[in-house]
């Protein structure tokens, strides 16, 4: 008879957990998700604080437009539905993590402190209101916010929520991170975000807060090759490269041929972007990626806040060098092919990477100093950016050598020979008078060189630009942090300042330097969820940054600035889309062009919307030009006088200034033009023999 159980006798039962038990772990308590929801709240109320200031991204000031406690009922409807839903997402990834093992609580306490954080700007809110002046409000609480809210995400999925190792092995139609929804994705984020980016040149076209400076010169210089008046001339007395040597813009020509019209740019530049976005995605994949992994990486590149700012890039709108980034990403992804393909993969990463430096002279710079990283690399014997790919055919140290010594003559004949050293030159005036100078200028000027490398502008220009790709683990892969020093300290001492703003196109070739390090120096994403997290925590930190830097649809106003520059401050409703000013100046300028080929001269936004004409000059560079014009138009008493057409906006003044417009009305005046249309600021002159 077995022995009877008293009741201060019962049989141990264990209620510790089995490891690893996937999801079945000790009850969640209750303190534990109250603490997470304020934190998670705290977050929400500093996201949508920041966005009810305005962040200017050219002179990286911030300007509070609400008492500092109000700031967040004046976030975008969008903005704050994305905040939310990162909020959201936060809280339920990390419920989920909070039940699973020992290690995933303590990643959970870990992301849910960053998170925390991340909020302190919201404490400096109450401070501001209390003393404004001891505590402004400044460009590094966006920055701050954004940092830390990535490395939070990237510490809660990569250490908390690990990846099937068999995932790599899912079946066809996948499952997880493996499922081909992901594929979908990473094709139609990136496409949307072109159709948004091409809507959005069309309205600040039709609002007239285009610039014929750079987009409409540089459409100009096709147009004319197009039409036969001269090899990429923009003007008759300036050499095709006298800014920029840009031969790649030969391969707009026959496009032009079918659409002769500017908004062909306004498609292509998004496209580059959404093509970069696919080209990311198959790198990752190349270098081991799921589907799932590549997907974020692809959403993390077109989220980056100078991928979006360079699609007006401050209003002066499309740029060649962009069309440069798709080829240089293809060109390293053609690297990437198994060593069965190896010499047609490098035939072709050559083609690609010619096409790219044809597009703008500082490619060539970026790709030279990529080959010295990458043959510096392999020259001191260290593993390969591609060791996980065991078929990768290794490129040797003297091959890359040669790249570089190729790029190196290219550049110096590109600089001597084809006109662009005087204008390029020039604006490192304070460095030296030449180019020998200029080199020598840490070790000949020192104070002139530290002093332009340390102004207050350069740090957050390189912590936004650079933030993402920190947050995704781009610091594992060094070299091509080293293959970017030489390019960006040739920006941080350039004196032009727009040459340190994420708003222009100055750092688009570095772009796939910046994500091709990320990617490649992340953890392989078949075994280990850690992948997961860097990928993610990019994202997150990209994203957060859009609300404020970037020109996504749930962006804040970056280019307030730009209106107040071009038309004042005075009347915030001049020229935009669909008004009565804005519409009357398009019916002109439509039926002028129909009127035949015509020379006109125009203030700079109008000058945009007659790209394609015979000739074309702005009234700010005709002033510049006037004495060359003068020597060109030598049978002409006055250059003015070569013009048929001069159509002009006594309000704008982002291109010249309104004395400047004030003085050619003078000229016009003198040499007989007609005014044959004045209303709502604008006027049109003909010369008194024309129609």
């Amino acid at each position: 008879m077995p022995k009877k159980q008293t009741g201060t006798s019962q049989p141990h039962r264990s209620i510790t957990p089995p490891e690893n038990s996937g999801g079945f772990s000790r009850p969640r308590k209750p303190r534990f998700a109250a603490i997470r929801f304020a934190i998670v709240a705290l977050w929400l109320w500093t996201a949508a604080s920041q966005m009810g200031r305005i962040h200017l991204v050219y002179s990286y000031s911030t300007i509070a437009t609400l008492p500092s406690l109000l700031e967040p009922f004046g976030a975008s409807v969008l903005g704050l539905a994305g905040s939310v839903l990162l909020a959201v997402g936060y809280y339920v990834l990390a419920d989920r993590v909070g039940r699973g093992t020992r290690e995933s609580q303590q990643s959970f306490t870990r992301s849910d402190r960053i998170l925390l954080l991340a909020s302190t700007p919201s404490f400096l809110s109450i401070l501001r209101s209390i003393a404004p002046e001891v505590f402004p409000a400044t460009i590094w609480e966006p920055i701050w916010f954004s940092g830390w809210t990535g490395l939070a995400w990237c510490i809660l999925l990569g250490e908390g929520h690990p990846v099937r190792s068999q995932a790599s092995e899912a079946p066809a139609g996948g499952t997880g991170w493996n499922h081909r929804a992901w594929r979908y994705a990473a094709l139609g984020f990136p496409m949307a975000l072109c159709l948004w980016w091409s809507w959005q040149s069309e309205a600040a076209y039709q609002s007239f807060l285009l610039g014929f400076n750079d987009g409409g010169h540089f459409a100009q210089r096709v147009a004319n090759t197009a039409e036969g008046r001269g090899f990429l001339l923009e003007s008759p007395v300036l050499p095709p490269f006298w800014d920029h040597f840009n031969p790649g813009l030969l391969l707009f020509v026959p496009v032009w041929w079918i659409v002769p019209d500017i908004r062909i740019f306004f498609v292509a530049q998004p496209l580059a972007f959404a093509v970069s976005g696919w080209l990311i995605y198959g790198m990752a994949r190349r270098i081991g990626g799921t589907r799932g992994v590549s997907a974020i990486w692809s959403v993390a590149w077109m989220l980056h806040p100078s991928v979006g700012q360079m699609n007006l890039a401050y209003t002066y709108s499309w740029h060649p060098i962009v069309f440069a980034i798709p080829f240089l990403l293809g060109s390293m992804l053609l690297l990437l092919q198994p060593s069965a393909k190896s010499s047609f993969s490098r035939m072709g990463a050559i083609l690609c990477a010619i096409v790219a430096c044809s597009f703008e002279e500082g490619v060539i710079v970026v790709v030279g100093c990529f080959a010295a990283a990458m043959g510096l690399r392999a020259l001191w014997g260290r593993a390969s950016l591609f060791d996980r790919q065991k078929d990768v055919d290794q490129i040797r140290a003297w091959q890359w050598g040669c790249v570089w010594l190729v790029t190196v003559v290219c550049f110096l004949g590109v600089y001597r020979w084809s006109g662009l050293a005087p204008f390029q030159s020039a604006r490192f005036a304070r460095l030296g008078g030449t180019t020998f100078e200029i080199l020598l200028s840490p070790l000949w000027k020192p104070s002139e060189f530290f002093g332009l490398l340390g102004r207050p502008r350069n740090l957050p220009f390189l912590a936004i630009w650079l933030l993402p790709g920190l947050i995704g683990n781009g610091w594992r892969a060094p070299w091509t942090w080293l293959a970017m020093a030489p390019p960006f300290l040739v920006l941080l001492v350039w004196e032009h300042q727009p040459a340190q703003s994420i708003a222009f196109q100055y750092t688009a070739c570095m772009l796939p330097l910046l994500y091709f390090g990320s990617i490649a120096g992340a953890p392989d994403s078949r075994a280990t969820g850690e992948a997961t997290g860097w990928a993610t925590g990019a994202t997150v930190s990209a994203m957060v940054l859009s609300f404020y830097f970037g020109q996504l649809p749930w962006s804040q106003q970056t280019l307030l600035d730009v209106q107040a520059r071009t038309y004042g401050q005075e009347d915030a409703s001049l020229r935009q889309r669909g008004g009565e000013d804005s519409e009357w100046a398009l019916a002109q300028i439509e039926s002028l062009r129909a009127s035949g080929e015509l020379r006109v001269l125009a203030t700079g936004r109008v000058a945009m919307h007659f790209v394609g004409c015979r000739d074309l000059e702005t009234v700010g560079q005709f002033w510049q030009r006037r004495k060359d014009l003068a020597e060109h138009f030598s049978d002409l008493r006055d250059p003015v006088l070569a013009y048929d057409l001069v159509f002009l906006d006594r309000n704008e003044e982002f291109q010249q200034t309104r004395e400047e417009t004030a003085r050619l009305r003078e000229e016009l005046v003198k040499w007989g033009f007609r005014r044959v249309a004045s209303e709502h600021g604008f006027e049109v002159y003909r010369q008194g023999n024309s129609p």
